[in-house]
């Protein structure tokens, strides 16, 4: 049998217990008159009363705090909250499990605040690291654009050469094989050069 179930029947056990006493008090002892009845009742309810009275602090009192404490955590959200453990009864044994249920509670949103930290940092780390690869990806480009315009303008350049280079084969080729209609007379060359040097 369980411990509330107990207290229950117990009380009621008490209860009656208490009304065969009255009845026997009223009839015995107080004269089975009217007062003796009317006593008899007064002390059944007195007796009654006392017994729902202790019933009531042991099992529904224990129960409202165990109420009062689930009404804070809804009101609050305060994980922390944890319902006095009193006796060894089920109400005591419902107060122990939700303890652990709270506990296990807080673990969770613990891990939780935990990992979502933990996914907030690498996220932080993921856009670094794409800043940097989108910097790095914009110095290539801007690098290639460079190259291709020194390259158009070596290209230029070569091109010039080759038609320099053209040209100075073209004026070449006329020194090497000079016209036959010139005559070149070297003595007076040299006569004259000596005039001019004197």
């Amino acid at each position: 049998m369980s411990g509330v179930a107990w207290k229950i029947r117990a009380a009621m056990l008490l209860q009656i217990a208490a009304t065969a006493l009255a009845g026997w008090l009223g009839h015995s002892v107080f004269g089975g008159g009217l007062y003796g009845w009317l006593g008899a009742l007064v002390l059944l309810l007195l007796l009654a009363g006392l017994i729902s009275l202790l019933v009531e602090r042991n099992l529904l009192g224990r129960l409202a705090a165990l109420r009062a404490v689930l009404a804070k955590m809804y009101l609050d959200g305060d994980l922390t909250r944890r319902v006095p453990v009193a006796g060894r009864d089920e109400i005591a044994a419902v107060a122990i499990d939700f303890n652990r249920l709270m506990e296990s509670f807080a673990t969770i949103v613990g891990k939780v605040l935990f990992n979502s930290a933990e996914v907030s940092s690498a996220s932080k780390r993921l856009l670094s690291e794409a800043g940097r690869v989108a910097s790095g990806s914009r110095q290539q480009h801007d690098a290639a654009l460079a190259t291709a315009g020194e390259i158009a303008e070596l290209t230029i350049n070569m091109n010039q050469v080759s038609q320099n280079a053209s040209e100075t084969a073209g004026i070449s080729e006329v020194n090497v094989h000079p016209p036959c209609s010139v005559n070149v007379n070297f003595p007076e060359i040299y006569a004259a050069a000596k005039i001019s040097m004197s």
